[in-house]
């Protein structure tokens, strides 16, 4: 029997499409349970564009649907993908937004605010624009890029590079008050996850920190104390004395706090440092540069072989030495792969 993915409707044989949600019916829940929505947009052609760029990064059972009610499309990923699809989804955005901004330039729309926008951007985000633009997008067959480098008989070379270097606005993937929303603030914000922080260095931080408060907060104690004996003339009044012994003794309190928490973080140090070198010496028994390069499609863009590259060493951790703190991993892995391969690949 037919079910409806999004509402779990079950309908009666020969009905294909949810009368309730407008998207099309699977035979079975279990082929959509692990699924989840990542993203909902007004343009099909965005959501199809975005569909076939994560299955050309090897994201497997991307899809996208209508919905009648809201009269939008879905894009659908399987839950375990979520992370990825992020990071993939930033850069796609990016890129795209970017190329649409200078079609519109060189077509003159928004011309002073396009010249802004230039000037805003900073060689690192147009050099990582290009990157994925030559690499992710243009080696990629797109039904539709194809047909916009195509050329008939009757025209030459010449007319071909006036042609490419008037193109016209891709409207399809944005509208127009998105496109305007980008030239005002450049590039739109990316929310980026704290990089995972060492108990080593948490320590080091609160140590330093509870030092901090507490020298403070005792010096400002005796200077205080100074002054009310009539050693030193700083503060006058009896309000003075009560605002800044308040002050001071939170000083001390915040101080002590710190110490005590930098004292437990002290003791998880040599726990995580141990998980640390055993992680690294079960890679060092089984990574070989040839088989990180094997974790990767050689023909994708540089940026989406390390994302690749990441999620199949942190899959490998995880399945020999079970889950954890999955910040702690991506900073791990990435350390690892810098300090182990990363050279070699320069040398090379």
């Amino acid at each position: 029997m037919p079910w409806c993915p999004e509402c779990k409707a079950e309908y009666v044989e020969g009905i294909t499409t949810c009368t309730t949600c407008g998207v099309p019916l699977v035979d079975s829940l279990e082929e959509t349970e692990k699924q989840v929505e990542f993203l909902d947009t007004k343009k099909e052609a965005f959501a199809k564009k975005f569909v076939e760029f994560l299955e050309y990064s090897n994201i497997k059972n991307a899809s996208y649907s209508y919905k009648e009610e809201e009269a939008s499309y879905s894009v659908l990923i399987d839950q375990k993908d979520q992370k990825q699809v992020k990071k993939l989804y930033d850069a796609f955005y990016a890129v795209e937004s970017e190329k649409t901004l200078k079609a519109a330039a060189a077509n003159g729309a928004f011309a002073s605010e396009t010249e802004k926008f230039k000037k805003d951007l900073s060689q690192d985000d147009e050099a990582l624009e290009e990157a994925y633009a030559e690499s992710a997008y243009e080696d990629a067959s797109y039904e539709g890029d194809e047909s916009s480098v195509e050329t008939t008989d009757g025209e030459t070379d010449d007319d071909t590079d006036d042609d490419t270097d008037e193109e016209e606005v891709p409207a399809e993937l944005f509208e127009q008050a998105e496109i305007q929303g980008i030239l005002e603030s450049a590039r739109p914000p990316v929310a980026e996850s704290a990089t995972y922080v060492k108990k080593e260095e948490q320590y080091k931080d609160l140590s330093s920190s509870a030092s901090s408060f507490i020298i403070v907060s005792i010096a400002g104690l005796v200077l205080l104390i100074l002054n009310a004996m009539g050693v030193i003339s700083i503060f006058v009044g009896a309000l003075s004395y009560i605002v800044m012994a308040v002050v001071l003794v939170a000083f001390f309190v915040i101080g002590v706090t710190t110490y005590k928490k930098s004292k437990l973080v002290e003791k998880e140090i040599s726990e995580e440092n141990n998980i640390t070198d055993t992680i690294q010496e079960w890679l060092d028994a089984n990574l070989t540069k040839e088989k990180i390069d094997g974790f990767a499609d050689a023909s994708a863009a540089d940026e989406v072989q390390f994302l690749q590259k990441m999620e199949k060493m942190k899959a490998m951790v995880i399945a020999k030495f079970g889950e954890m703190d999955d910040k702690y991993l991506d900073r791990l892995m990435e350390e690892y792969y810098n300090d182990h391969f990363e050279e070699e690949e320069e040398e090379n």
